[in-house]
């Protein structure tokens, strides 16, 4: 027998959405630069704890969001913590053309 699978349901981040929530994080973290920073940690050191700053931002944009954010994303928490897989931080760096991105995978 065994466990069931726990298949976990995600939900779809429209493309309206994913540029509103990188308009905010940016701007969250001061600088294009700054934010970067912090996905490409979240994504690749990760088990260093290095994805505290990423959660930072991502908190500071959901605690007070932009009109545009909640117009495209709406309020719902599925749609907040779906900017916390790493597939939706990598699509993130695409959005803001992070240094070091591969365009390929955009």
């Amino acid at each position: 027998m065994g466990c069931p699978d726990n298949e976990q349901v995600r939900v779809e981040v429209s493309n309206d959405c994913a540029i509103e929530y990188a308009v905010a994080v940016v701007d969250a973290a001061g600088s294009e630069e700054a934010a970067c920073e912090a996905a490409f940690d979240a994504v690749h050191l990760a088990d260093e704890g290095s994805e505290d700053l990423w959660y930072e931002y991502h908190t500071e944009v959901w605690n007070n969001p932009p009109k545009n954010l909640v117009e495209d994303c709406t309020d719902d928490l599925a749609v907040r913590a779906e900017f916390l897989y790493n597939d939706q931080i990598l699509r993130f760096r695409c959005i803001a053309s992070c240094e070091g991105h591969d365009p390929e995978d955009c």
